[in-house]
């Protein structure tokens, strides 16, 4: 069976849960957590994630999303592509859990994507309202992949890098980013009284870093999914 199929029959059992496949790549050495993972040494693979906010309405609908147990997103997300997976004989691979995968590195190579300034990958279309879900892995498979096309990288053109001075505490610079600085005003914004919360309050819109972003705001997430992942972070 040739990428194309595999990707079309991939994406075909996905798509009714608003995942996409993102592109093809190859397992490299280097990106082995252990000696116990030397079999996918080489193995081609498909990445797998989603653009906008349809996959969470698809989520809110899981069985997952209603019960009481911890991580119910990656848990329906395991479920949704190691379902997947399985259909074709290939090993699901998550950006969660153990053993740890270098899936951005793996979006470089899949689809060309770079980092914004933020850390998170920029996309030509969709800015920074994307994720890295999953991979699925055919380790033995012999196939041909397809060429990946660079894209142009959006923020070596954006000369006012808003998303760089949108930050209410100034956690993303140069050197890096100050998670501690983000989780304490992410603690102040849960608080707070409505009437006294810091503003922005970005336990409810979200990251105004990431929000600053000009592209692909159309694609932006819903406030609920904005709330889970906010949460999420804070701890």
């Amino acid at each position: 069976m040739k990428a194309e199929a595999i990707a079309a029959r991939i994406g075909a059992q996905l798509a009714a849960n608003h995942l996409v496949v993102r592109g093809w790549f190859r397992i490299e050495a280097g990106d082995l957590a252990d000696e116990a993972e030397a079999g996918l040494s080489g193995a081609p693979a498909l990445l797998i994630g989603n653009h906008g906010p349809a996959m969470w309405h698809a989520f809110a609908r899981s069985a997952e999303a209603r019960d009481i147990a911890g991580d119910p997103l990656d848990r329906w997300t395991a479920r949704m592509i190691g379902r997947a997976a399985r259909s074709l004989q290939g090993r699901a691979l998550f950006p969660f859990g153990k053993p740890v995968w270098p899936f951005q590195r793996w979006a470089g190579r899949a689809m060309g994507l770079k980092a914004s300034p933020l850390g998170i990958l920029i996309h030509p279309r969709f800015g920074l309202w994307h994720a890295l879900r999953g991979a699925i892995a055919f380790p033995g498979l012999e196939i041909e992949l397809p060429a990946v096309e660079t894209p142009i990288h959006a923020c070596d053109d954006c000369r006012e890098k808003p998303c760089l001075t949108a930050c209410p505490v100034s956690a993303f610079s140069p050197r890096g980013f100050d998670a501690a600085a983000c989780r304490g005003y992410l603690a102040g914004c849960a608080s707070s009284q409505t009437d006294s919360r810091p503003d922005p309050d970005c336990m409810q819109a979200g990251c105004a870093a990431r929000a600053a972003c000009p592209l692909g705001r159309e694609h932006g997430y819903d406030g609920d999914q904005i709330r889970f992942h906010m949460a999420a972070f804070r701890g």
